[in-house]
């Protein structure tokens, strides 16, 4: 039985503590997810209005290329490494009603074909080979995200590239980029972290409570015996559960008790009578009732 508790003490656990880590993880693009979309570029897209908890829903058209590749690599139990899969990120133009900022998308891999068809006709404009722009585009959802100080630092090593000082830079590019995300995977993702975790905390609820009730019931029938086994109990012994011992046989398992060593008492009154620890335990804590009588 105990083993059993433990077992379901485990599982409410597990189920708290995947909720909230996928919550907490997932917790900008579920919002994102949930809402009503804006685009980067439509109405209400002004970027300096935009939070992390929008969801930006966007037909791109327009990049000067890629900055940086991430790879990211999935091991098994043994730490071997068992699959890998890229992330591309694009530079491309985030406008508000005064300013035209550099900021990143982030690309899967299945998308960089097509995002450098992208960037070739983008580029085929700025020379004058194409009149406009805009017949190819990728559309994507996502939400706004802060890159950290190395993120950033690729996204300015493009334009040094092309000979911007560091304080141009500075002026035209900001530390954002667009993390994309698949917006049905990422609901049902943001939904079960919530599930979980509050499925994990009733459960864990419950056991506190049928725990507390049944320690209560023990305690209460624990009170309430030893008066009336220690008047059945023939002179010389001593009743414990349904049978009669000699008291004799426990005048070690009394010494513990006087010394607070409660746990060789157990052990010991164990021994002598088969109880469980449960039992033993009670009757310990009652042991005056039962010895003294």
């Amino acid at each position: 039985m105990r083993g059993i508790k433990r077992a379901w003490l485990r599982l409410g656990v597990v189920l708290t503590v995947a909720g909230l880590i996928l919550f907490c993880t997932h917790f900008a693009e579920g919002i994102a997810s949930m809402r009503g979309s804006v685009s980067l570029y439509g109405p209400g897209g002004d970027f300096d209005k935009l939070t992390k908890y929008d969801h930006i829903r966007t037909d791109y058209d327009f990049s000067l290329g890629s900055y940086m590749e991430m790879e990211t690599t999935t091991e098994n139990k043994y730490g071997r490494t068992v699959g890998k899969s890229y992330q591309y990120y694009y530079a491309i133009p985030a406008y508000t009603e005064e300013n035209t900022y550099w900021i990143g998308l982030e690309v899967p891999e299945q998308d960089t074909e097509l995002m450098e068809q992208i960037t070739d006709e983008s580029y085929a404009f700025l020379m004058g080979e194409e009149s406009n722009f805009g017949s190819i585009y990728l559309t994507k959802s996502g939400c706004l995200k802060k890159m950290d100080d190395e993120h950033y630092s690729y996204l300015k090593a493009m334009f040094a590239d092309m000979g911007y000082t560091n304080d141009e830079i500075e002026e035209f590019t900001q530390p954002y980029y667009i993390a994309t995300f698949d917006v049905a995977k990422t609901k049902f993702t943001f939904l079960l972290s919530i599930v979980l975790f509050w499925a994990g905390l009733v459960f864990l609820v419950l056991l506190l409570l049928f725990y507390l009730r049944s320690r209560n019931g023990a305690a209460s029938a624990t009170t309430a015996a030893p008066q009336t086994v220690a008047a059945q109990a023939p002179k010389g012994t001593m009743m414990i559960g349904n049978q009669s011992f000699p008291k004799e046989w426990f005048v070690r398992v009394d010494q513990y008790v006087k010394q607070n060593e409660l746990e060789y008492a157990k052990q010991d009154l164990r021994s002598l009578t088969g109880i469980t620890y449960e039992e033993a335990e009670q009757v310990i804590e009652n042991w005056q009732r039962y010895y003294r009588s």
